[in-house]
């Protein structure tokens, strides 16, 4: 530029520019979970709670958890922390005596990549198995018999499982 009495205007200037880290986009999550209800049996629930924390060096957007568990979508959870319920075990979960469960936390760094973490797996034990069996049976005259040497029998049988876990294989043999 130039001066209002037309000399010329120069400036030098000295800014130090200070490097600043290459972008490293990193999240982690860490779970919990407690049993609420129940005592593990079939329909007990477990609430589970979510620490996720960004690890790296640049903000995170559209931050969440993604849990194959609870039907929650990202957008669904509340900062700082979050808390989902489980309900109810599955008889599956009693079958193998524990709730297993794992969780990913996501996010997306500024330049639009996605990055995750892998919670801790965490383990909520079941009631103890107790399988058990019940057999009920009848006899009957058949149709027509009147109840001399013979005379035919109509037989009933009735296997309930009235224990806590699947039972697979099950036979009558008499």
């Amino acid at each position: 530029g130039l001066t209002p009495g037309g000399d010329a205007v120069t400036a030098n200037s000295n800014v130090d520019r200070e490097l600043t880290a290459e972008s490293d986009p990193s999240i982690t999550a860490e779970k919990s979970g407690v049993m609420t209800s129940g005592s593990g049996e079939a329909g007990s629930e477990i609430t589970y709670s979510f620490i996720v924390t960004n690890t790296g060096n640049v903000t995170l957007r559209l931050v969440g958890v993604l849990d194959p568990l609870i039907d929650v979508v990202p957008s669904d959870l509340t900062f700082p922390s979050a808390t989902g319920i489980l309900g109810p075990n599955e008889q599956a979960d009693v079958d193998n005596g524990t709730v297993e469960n794992t969780a990913t936390a996501i996010g997306t760094a500024p330049d639009g990549t996605e990055v995750t973490g892998v919670s801790n797996t965490v383990f909520n034990p079941t009631e103890d198995a107790e399988p058990s069996i019940v057999t009920t049976h009848t006899a009957a005259l058949a149709a027509g018999a009147t109840g001399v040497l013979g005379d035919g029998m109509n037989y009933s049988f009735r296997i309930s499982n009235d224990g806590n876990v699947t039972l697979n294989g099950v036979t009558l043999s008499n």
